[in-house]
């Protein structure tokens, strides 16, 4: 149930980042809404492939868990810089 409270969170501001790239004509904001749009994405994939290999973990798991953290916790701090600066340049 967290997966999909999250994905359903990097949907809506996935959108919201778009409507603010197409109100501000920022471009920056426009990449952000794509990278939480790729974020959603794995974090999809992610909880199917949990749910579809829970029962079975192969050693590389762990490895892959790791990248899917970092991926996720660094498009989450790029998308609050970027809409910061986006936010103070007005």
């Amino acid at each position: 149930m967290a997966w999909s409270r999250s994905v359903l969170l990097a949907l809506i501001v996935s959108m919201l980042c778009f409507r603010f790239s197409l109100y501000r004509d920022s471009g920056l904001a426009l990449w952000c809404s794509v990278l939480l749009l790729a974020l959603a994405v794995v974090m999809v994939a992610m909880s199917v492939w949990r749910l579809r290999f829970s029962h079975q973990r192969p050693a590389s798991s762990a490895t892959v868990v790791r990248y899917a953290i970092a991926f996720c916790s660094l498009s989450v701090v790029v998308t609050a810089l970027v809409l910061a600066y986006s936010i103070l340049q007005y």
